[in-house]
């Protein structure tokens, strides 16, 4: 007898992949930690995130980034600048 299959929703499952098949948890915490350690007078851009995620094998696009960002409520490059 077929087992019954579950649909998972986002909230269900840490493991869910994005597109690049990159489990979203890790790509969160990866655009995180880029943040957290940008100089805060010169924020890394969704781009220049992405840029650096391709560079390390994770292909995501620029929009997916700033999704992620704002999922986990971080502002935007503009926001988060400190000026002297």
């Amino acid at each position: 007898m077929p087992s019954a299959t579950r649909v998972l929703s986002s909230d269900d499952s840490p493991a869910e992949t994005s597109g690049s098949g990159t489990p979203l948890l890790i790509l969160k915490r990866r655009v995180k930690k880029m943040i957290e350690e940008e100089d805060a007078q010169h924020p890394l851009t969704d781009e220049q995130i992405t840029a650096r995620l391709k560079s390390e094998g994770i292909d995501v696009t620029r929009r997916t980034v700033a999704k992620y960002r704002e999922d986990m409520k971080i502002p935007s490059t503009h926001q988060r600048r400190t000026r002297n």
